[in-house]
Parts: structure tokens; sequence; C-alpha cells
């Protein structure tokens, strides 16, 4: 411990009566313990349990030390002096941790519920320990970052199982698959949906083929499941599979979208997006309704990041409890790490963790850790800045041509964009180009698959993340069009065409560099009312200034 080291001497002789009566004395604030500790919540209940055997043993130890006869104040000094016994030199730090926090929160309780019966000062003293000694309780650790050539990264990507499963089981969506209004799939189609990614399942009202189960298992042996949510494997990647963009779910369907066409052929942004999904979901996936998950998920993290530097995490450290761990700590630790070694065990079957004496995460994986968690990073993995769509263009420039649907004149802007560049950039493109201000719904269309805002409104529910998609991934090659609408009141609809791919020339990105026709006035009733306030106000349809133009999307870019 950082803090000042009591003066007091430990008492030799045995106090066993002492602990018990803390121990008592702690069971009876249990019920107002657990209720504070998370406003009543009934999942939050196994956490404050556990929590509460540490406050047992820490009170007991601190009755004893001091001859106290109460739990409900404390002197600093002592306290300091109690932790030092219970979080010896070379205690695993995941353990400290636990046990700090433990003690913390139960000196919070008796602040919160006025129940601390000693001085304000010496009361902000206690406090003031965790202050010094404790890192911010937001503090994760950072992911380390290195350079990864692209094939050896796809080759990795594509051997991945969790990949293979995903894979599977878009391939068996095809061209689409019934849901049910809450968006899984129907009884009927559980079991072969399982069996892409591996489990031995069926639901209650269906009788699957012999040819459905699992190599060795008879029918009468596959267990029953009332939804797809009973199947974790299947949940989790159907839940990937929607984060990253890859299926479109619909009132009643559930079909593969353009970008998950793009991952069935190989493309690297949505096998990443895939496996960054797919980590959030593993490990953070019921964290929010269950206490002892999240604190289960935050050791889980810490092991994927160091997994990442040059000093992993030791095995050692999750097996077993050191030799001084108190007895009364000892069952909530060593439950906690088996939950800990059975999830890191479960990623290393999908390859997304090697185990020997230590974790490690691939490298290649790296990135995906950081943003599944949004963990600060250190080191170098530039992502190529090239396009990368499979059988089509590899270019890190496009030229783009958009033209306004049924305007009269024409309206049109071309402009030069990164291949990398997102839907959600280029909305703010088109916006600059055409002077459009934003303030109503847009989407784009590429075939039957929609693309909008992650929070869309219920015109556009069942869209793709507009942001989660590169420009090369839905245009593959010259000619190649999709659409966008923005306001749909006055449905201002625009054609997009990818006229070239090019390597950038140096120059700023993006930028418009033609186009004709004045840009259109907001509310005026879409390109009817645009003509007909033309006609009416004598305006100037044909004024257009390339320069403004680039003028106006250099500051939208910069600002």
């Amino acid at each position: 411990m950082a803090a000042k080291k009591s003066k007091r001497k430990h008492t030799t002789h045995s106090t066993s009566l002492t602990r018990t009566r803390a121990a008592r004395a702690v069971d009876a604030l249990t019920p107002d313990f657990v209720h504070w500790f998370d406003e009543g919540e009934p999942d939050a209940a196994l956490m404050a349990l556990t929590y509460l055997d540490v406050i047992k043993e820490f009170a007991g130890r601190y009755c004893e030390m001091t001859g106290a006869s109460g739990i409900t104040a404390f002197e600093a000094d002592a306290v300091d002096a109690v932790m030092d016994e219970l979080m010896p030199q070379g205690l695993n730090e995941l353990i400290a941790d636990m046990t700090l926090d433990s003690i913390l929160t139960y000196i919070e309780f008796l602040g919160d519920t006025d129940r601390w019966t000693g001085d304000a000062d010496e009361f902000d003293a206690v406090l003031d320990l965790f202050e010094v000694d404790q890192p911010d309780d937001t503090a994760l650790p950072t992911v380390h970052l290195t350079v990864v050539d692209d094939a050896e990264a796809a080759a990795v990507f594509t051997a991945l199982p969790v990949v293979g499963q995903a894979r599977a089981l878009l391939e068996w969506i095809g061209p689409g698959k019934e849901v049910t209004s809450t968006g899984v799939l129907r009884r009927k189609d559980i079991h072969a949906a399982a069996a892409c990614v591996g489990v031995a399942v069926r639901g209650m009202a269906a009788a699957p083929k012999q040819d459905d189960t699992l190599p060795g298992m008879e029918a009468s042996d596959v267990p029953q499941v009332k939804s797809m949510a009973d199947v974790p494997a299947l949940r989790r990647i159907w839940a990937a599979l929607d984060a990253a963009g890859l299926i479109s779910i619909t009132a009643t369907r559930v079909t593969v979208t353009l970008v998950g066409a793009t991952f069935l052929s190989g493309a690297m942004d949505p096998l990443e997006d895939f496996v960054t999904g797919f980590l959030a979901e593993s490990v953070l996936g019921d964290a929010e309704d269950d206490a002892w998950v999240a604190e289960v998920a935050v050791l889980v993290i810490t092991a994927l990041a160091q997994g990442t530097s040059p000093e992993p995490l030791a095995v050692d450290n999750v097996q077993g409890t050191p030799e001084h761990m108190p007895e009364e700590i000892r069952p909530m630790v060593e439950s906690m790490m088996v939950d800990v070694q059975r999830r890191l065990a479960e990623l290393a079957a999908l390859g997304l963790v090697e185990i020997t004496e230590h974790y490690r995460v691939p490298p290649v994986l790296a990135r995906c850790v950081a943003d599944a968690f949004d963990l600060d990073t250190t080191g170098a993995a530039p992502r190529p800045t090239a396009a990368r769509a499979p059988g089509g263009v590899t270019a890190s420039c496009f030229q783009l041509k958009i033209g306004l649907n049924g305007a009269t004149p024409p309206i049109w802007r071309r402009v030069l964009v990164p291949a990398d560049m997102r839907l959600d950039e280029l909305h703010r493109v088109i916006q600059a180009v055409f002077g459009w201000e934003d303030e109503h719904l847009h989407e784009f269309r590429a075939g039957d698959t929609r693309f909008a805002p992650r929070r869309p409104s219920a015109f556009v529910d069942d869209a793709v993340d507009e942001a989660a998609v590169a420009l090369w991934q839905v245009f593959g090659a010259a000619k190649d069009r999709i659409a966008y609408t923005y306001d749909f009141g006055d449905s201002w609809e625009h054609t997009l065409t990818m006229e070239r791919a090019m390597d950038d020339d140096g120059g700023r990105l993006p930028r418009c560099t033609a186009g004709r026709g004045a840009g259109p006035e907001e509310d005026c009733g879409g390109v009817w009312g645009w003509a007909e306030l033309v006609r009416t106000e004598g305006l100037d349809a044909t004024a257009f200034d390339v320069a403004d133009a680039d003028a106006a999307l250099a500051r939208a870019w910069s600002g």
C-alpha cells in the first residue's frame, strides 16, 4: 500500500469471538446492503453477496486489530494496516483490485445510508486511502498494435473458426429466412442454424431429420430449446452479424446484405467488423443486466488487452488462489476465476485467443480488441488506404458523379473522395456540395440494401448502419450506382455513379471538381416545387460556381 503504515501492534492471541461478532454485524446489514448495491435490482444480489464475504473478513480483522466493537466507523491508519494484511506483496493484481473495491464499496454504503458513526474527517481520510492507492475505476489496459501485412491478416481472419461459423450461417440464410416479430429465427429453423455454428439443438415444435444432428448423436438425444436466445453460440454470432451490417432483419425476414456478400468474398473490413462485434457480444453481451458477469467481463478484457502486449497475462494468474488468500475470500475469488478461465477458453476455441503458459491475442486481432472495448492503443497499425473490394477495383480514390433525379435543368456534382470513406461521411459531402442544410432524414440504397444512421427513424428501421460501410464495399467497378434520398417529404432522390477509380493525386480529399445547376432550396416541395419556385420567383436555376461548392465542402470537412 502506498499510504502511511499504521503504528498499531497486531493482536496475537486468538480472537475468533471478535470475528464472529463482526461477521454477525455484517449479516445484519446484508439486506440493506444488497438493496443499496444496485437500487434493489435482483441481478446485483450475487455480486453484493460476494463483496460481503470480503467485507466480513475485513471487518473481523479490523476489530481484532483495534478492539473495536462496531463496524460502522473506522480509523484510516488501521484500515490501511488491515488492507496490507489482506493484500500482501505479490498478490494477484486482479484479486487485489476486487478486494479494494469490496472494502471501498462498503465504506461508501455507510456514508450514503447515513450509517457512518465516526468522525466526518475520519470518513474522508479513509476514502483518501483509495484515492491514493487505486487507479481510476474506468482505467483499462492499453492495447498494443503492430503492423501486419494485408495478405497475412486476410489469411488469419479467414482461418478463424468463428469466421467459418459466421460464413456457414450467412450461406444458410442465403436469399432469406423467416424471423419472428422480435427479430429471431422461428423454432422450425433453429436446428439448421445452430448446426452452422456447431451446436446440436432443435426448436420444441420441430423434429429434425437424422441428417441434421451432429456426428455420433441420435435425433432423440438432441436438446430442445424454446428460442434461438437459448443457444448462446448462435445468439452471439447472430448479434455480431447484425451489428456489423452483414444481415438485415425486418419484421418478417432476415437477408444477407451487400456488406455480407463482401464478407463471404473475403473482404477485410467486414471481417474485422464482425470479429469486433463478436468480441463485444461474447464478453459484454450480458454484462449490463448481471453484475457478476460485468465483473468477470472486466477481468476477461484485461486478459485480452494484456494478451496483445510483450508481457501477456500468465495462465497461472487466473488458476487457483494464492496460499495466503484468506479463507473467507477464497470461494468467491475461485468462482470468479473459474468463470474467467471458461470465457477465455471459449474464445480460444474460436481462434481469438492462444493459450499456452500465457494468454496471447494474435497481433492481427489487436485492433478488434481495442475497438470492441473502446480501449486506448499504442504502437502502429495503419489501415490500408486502398480499396480492397474482391474482384473489383483497387485504388485509393474514387471519382463520383452525383445527380439530382428529375431536375430540369440538370443538377449534378462531381467529387473526388477516398475509397475507404464511409457512407456517413459521404452524406456530409453531398450535403455540402448541394447546399443542403442537413435538417431532414436520409438513406442510401444499393440494390435491396438500405443504409442509414445507426439510430434511424421508423422510415428506415431495417437499414444497415451507414457508418460501418466503406465506399469500396458498394462501388466494386466503374459505372456502379447507388441511390441517396434526402428529406422523405420532398423526396430529393440522387443517383451516385462511380465514374472511375484512381490513385490519390496528392490533392485535398474530398473535393468538388465540377458540377451544374443551382442547389435547390430546402422544403420547397421537391424537384417539381423547385421548378415552380424558379419560374415564379425568377431564380437562376443554372447558377453554379465550382470554387464556391469546393469551398463549402472544405469548410464542412474541416468543421
